[in-house]
């Protein structure tokens, strides 16, 4: 069952190239970021709404 196992993914299964790995991380790391600062900006715009609708209450 192993030695099933081991041929498949030795001859079977497409392994990308490093040059695929290294672009596919960079997409992942740059659309990380920018749905960081989406989530931050989105947080802040929150924080200072609510901040101006209680301290005018």
């Amino acid at each position: 069952m192993f030695f099933q196992y081991s041929d498949e993914l030795i001859n079977k299964v497409h392994w990308p190239k490093l040059e695929e790995l290294q672009i596919q991380t960079i997409y992942v790391i740059v659309a990380s970021i920018l749905f960081a600062v989406l989530i931050g900006l989105t947080d802040s715009i929150f924080n200072f709404s609510m901040r101006f609708i209680y301290d005018n209450l």
